[in-house]
């Protein structure tokens, strides 16, 4: 066995690179990113949900003006060395998406 198994103990899927923490610092870091930049049209945006798949595809669900749109971005893991690399490569990527899918 080369791989390290928790079995779903903390919060850690035995097959996942990403832990919970991670993808809500992205989120944060996108709400953040936003903000920064923020025009009253942004102002009712709300992420309701966020996770990343197996595949390593980052899911960001939100809403805006009462309508809801989901954003993909796949995760190239030649660009990630750790977890942290996560919010330097792509908070700005997702962040885009956002703003181009609102306007």
């Amino acid at each position: 066995m080369s791989e390290k198994d928790y079995g779903g103990a903390f919060d850690i899927d035995p097959h996942s690179f990403w832990t919970r923490d991670d993808i809500d610092e992205l989120v944060s870091a996108i709400e953040d990113t936003l903000q920064l930049g923020a025009d009253k049209s942004l102002t009712p945006l709300i992420i309701n949900e966020s996770y990343i798949s197996n595949d390593n595809i980052v899911e960001i669900c939100f809403t805006h003006q009462d309508t809801s749109y989901t954003v993909k971005q796949k995760i190239d893991m030649r660009k990630i060395q750790s977890p942290n690399d996560l919010n330097k490569k792509y908070v700005s990527v997702i962040a885009e998406q956002i703003l181009q899918v609102i306007s």
